[in-house]
Order: C-alpha cells, then sequence, then structure tokens
C-alpha cells in the first residue's frame, strides 16, 4: 500500500482544515544544528553503504532497482494576502500619485491665474495712467483753445467796440460836411427819396459814401429805412426797410460794417437829455444790427460795449447838469389829435422848476421850412416874447424850443402861464395845418 503518510504533491501547498497556516518565508522555525561533515570524509561515511551503490550505479548509467525517491516540488508560499497587500499598496500608490498629480495641476492653475491677474492689474494701471495722462492733455488743450478763441472775441469786439456816432440831420441843415472837407448837398439827397421820405441821419463809410437813416410816414404806418448814397454818382441804393404801425428804427451808428439802430415805439417821445445808446426801458427799447455788406442783411440783437455805455451815460449826466434850474415840458397830446380841429384845442400844464424847453412831437410829417420863429411863438404873461432856439428832428418829427432865458415860477402863488402857438404850418405835401397852441404854468 502506499504510504499514506507521504506528502501529496497535489495538495502540498494547501494547508489542511484546521490546521495552522505555514508561516511566511522568513519566518520558519529553525532546524536543529547538525554536527558538521569531517573533512575528506567519503560517500559511504556520509549516505552509507547503500547510499554509495545508490551513487556509483546512478554514475554507471543503470536503472535503479529500487523505487526513486522523488523530492517533492517545494511547496509555493501562500501569496493572497501577500498580493492583495501589494494590489492595495498600488491602488493607495496611484491614488496618491493621482492626488500628488492632481495638486500638483491645481497648484500649477492657481499659479497660471495668479500671475494673469498680476499681468491685468499692471495693465490696467498702466492703461488707467495713460488715460489720465490724455485727459490732463485734453484739458490743457480745451483750456488752449478757449483762450485762443476768446482772443478772437476779444479782437472782434474790440473792432466792433469803435462805434461812430450817426450825425442828426435837423430841418436847419443844409449840407452834410464829409472828412475830407468837401460836402454834399441835404437838396440833392432828398431829390432821390420819396415823397416825403425825411433824412433823420446820416454816416460817413468808409468809401467816402454815405448811409442814410430815413422815415417815411403814410397810411397810418412808418417805413423804416437804410440806404447808401454814392456821393460821385449821387445814386441811392436800398440796405434796409421796415414797415411798421407800431415801431420804427432809427440808425444811430456803425461798428465795423454793422449799421446800428435803435428799435422804439412809432410814438415813442425821448427827452432833451436822452441818450441812444444808454437805454433802461428795455422792454419797448432794443438795439440792433444789420451787416451793411451782405446781400440779404437781417436785423440781429445787438450788444453795446461797456466802454461805450460809460461814455453816453457821462454824456446824459452832463446834460442833465446843464440843465439844472431848467425843466423840460412835453406835450402828451400829441398832433394831430386837435391840431386839425376847427377849433384849435388848447393844452394847459403845469411846472413847478425854472422852464427852459419845450417839445413838441407831430404825428404827421412837418415841412420843416415852415418851422420859423414867425410860425411858433413864445409868449411869457409876465416877460411877453421869449427868444428862442429852434431845433427839428425829422428823424422823430419832433421839435424842441429852447427858451434863451429861463422863465422862473412866479413869486407869488399865481402861476406864470407860458404861451405856445405854430401858425402857418405845412405838412410835406403842402396842406396846410391849423393852428395850435398850449399853455404853461409855471409856479412854485
Amino acid at each position: 500500500m502506499p504510504d499514506t503518510n507521504q506528502p501529496n504533491p497535489t495538495f502540498a501547498n494547501q494547508t489542511p482544515s484546521g490546521s495552522s497556516p505555514k508561516p511566511p518565508p522568513g519566518n520558519e522555525p529553525k532546524m536543529a544544528p547538525q554536527a558538521p561533515k569531517p573533512a575528506g570524509a567519503k560517500p559511504e561515511d556520509i549516505f552509507g553503504a547503500r547510499g554509495r551503490a545508490k551513487m556509483e550505479q546512478a554514475s554507471a548509467g543503470a536503472p535503479s532497482t529500487s523505487p526513486q525517491i522523488q523530492t517533492p516540488p517545494r511547496a509555493m508560499k501562500r501569496s493572497g494576502g501577500g498580493a492583495a497587500k501589494v494590489i492595495i499598496a498600488a491602488v493607495i500608490a496611484a491614488i496618491v500619485g493621482a492626488g500628488g498629480a492632481g495638486a500638483g495641476v491645481y497648484f500649477w492653475q492657481n499659479s497660471a491665474v495668479a500671475t494673469l491677474n498680476a499681468e491685468y492689474e499692471q495693465q490696467k494701471i498702466t492703461l488707467e495712467n495713460q488715460i489720465s495722462t490724455l485727459e490732463t492733455q485734453v484739458t490743457a488743450l480745451e483750456q488752449e483753445k478757449t483762450a485762443l478763441q476768446q482772443k478772437v472775441t476779444d479782437a472782434e469786439a474790440a473792432a466792433e467796440a469803435t462805434i461812430v456816432d450817426a450825425t442828426t440831420v435837423t430841418s436847419s441843415d443844409k449840407a452834410i460836411a464829409l472828412k475830407d472837407g468837401s460836402s454834399v448837398s441835404i437838396a440833392d439827397i432828398q431829390g432821390n427819396l420819396s415823397e416825403g421820405e425825411t433824412v433823420g441821419s446820416v454816416m460817413e463809410n468808409s468809401d467816402g459814401n454815405l448811409y442814410l437813416g430815413t422815415l417815411l410816414q403814410e397810411d397810418g404806418s412808418t417805413q423804416s429805412s437804410l440806404h447808401v448814397y454814392d456821393v460821385a454818382t449821387k445814386e441811392l441804393k436800398g440796405v434796409f426797410e421796415n414797415t411798421s404801425t407800431d415801431s420804427k428804427y432809427i440808425m444811430i451808428g456803425m461798428a465795423g460794417n454793422n449799421l446800428i439802430m435803435l428799435k422804439q415805439p412809432a410814438d415813442y417821445s425821448p427827452g432833451i437829455c436822452f441818450n441812444p445808446w444808454v437805454i433802461s426801458d428795455t422792454e419797448t427799447l432794443s438795439h440792433v444790427s444789420i451787416d451793411a455788406t451782405a446781400t440779404t442783411p437781417e436785423t440781429a440783437a445787438y450788444k453795446v460795449p461797456a466802454e461805450k455805455i460809460t461814455e453816453a451815460t457821462a454824456e446824459v449826466e452832463a446834460c442833465s447838469k446843464k440843465e439844472v434850474g431848467g425843466e423840460e415840458v412835453k406835450v402828451t397830446k400829441r398832433m394831430p389829435q386837435g391840431y386839425y380841429q376847427d377849433n384849435a384845442e388848447k393844452v394847459k400844464t403845469e411846472v413847478k422848476n425854472p422852464l427852459k424847453t419845450i417839445t413838441v412831437y407831430f404825428d404827421a410829417a412837418i415841412d420843416s421850412k415852415t418851422l420859423t420863429s414867425d410860425n411858433v411863438k413864445v409868449t411869457s404873461g409876465v416877460a411877453g416874447p421869449l427868444d428862442t432856439k429852434l431845433d427839428f428832428d425829422t428823424t422823430d418829427n419832433k421839435l424842441s424850443i429852447t427858451l434863451e432865458t429861463p422863465v422862473e415860477p412866479s413869486a407869488t402863488e399865481k402861476a406864470t402861464t407860458v404861451t405856445v402857438k405854430l401858425e402857418n404850418l405845412k405838412s410835406t405835401d403842402g396842406a396846410s395845418m391849423k393852428d395850435y397852441e398850449y399853455y404853461i404854468d409855471v409856479k412854485k
């Protein structure tokens, strides 16, 4: 029978049920120490005679008659636990490696983003600085532009600020003096105007020709016109014209190429010291200008320079001081209401200061040739006939009567009566007018 105590090769590596597992390599129980073989020992001394015979038989190649003892295969060590540990270790290493790689990528990404953010912030700061620099330069250029524009404006204003006053034409004027010493006959100018049109003011331009401001009143309206009169050819050319029932334009001066006019109500009655450059009633009075060189000139608002206003104000004040002790009397009841009545209406005015000037305004166009001392008489109830100086403004149809000797208020309570008589007057169309008179009481 086979030896049941021999190990089964097939199951050599298996651990019988209930038995203790074979210890891992390196942990086998130690063998009892063996005595060392003597040097020079023969095989039989080691294996015995039988062993020697076996060795000889094997070396001679003869088959052995006894059963051979097969060395059982070395039992394989259990690797289940160790392999699992190796796999787990590998997995852990892989995970750790992957985690390390991921961490490396994360930290690399963070580093790259931080670098980009730093570069962006630097570029942002650089661009903001450039923008700030450009804005500063733009501001400086704008300021320089404004300064240059102001210089241009000041230069233009300086050129236009040199205002030349127009010359007022009165009924007693026969000619207009020019800068070169020559003169132009009023009659020659008048011959080029429409019937009833009168010259109120004139200006000499740089060419030696004249700008004329004229008025024509008919059918309840006033036609305001500006003309240029060629002195050499005696030709007249229209520059501006306006017809209105409630306003009129009076040429008062020139600045550069601009003709300056005062727009005022048709029945406006200024005082003797009135200066057209100084106006306080801006609701009814205004300054306008037109470019005399324009093909179709249009009126535009005109601002009188401060220097001119200062100059004109001083003239008004001087005039007022000159008239101290005198009073201008305006006839508020205008012609022809009563002037054309069959029975001349008597207008009475009372003043309490010395009487020096009497001003009469006409709605009708008066023939200035009929305004003489014989037709315009002023008489004092105390002194009798008074010496006068007459001045007729054809632009405003205004007659100014200046008394050579002012009439002083009466020393008593009884007023001194001054009578003004207008006789034998004619309109510009030759029609005779009714006589007219009014009274002024001068008293304390």
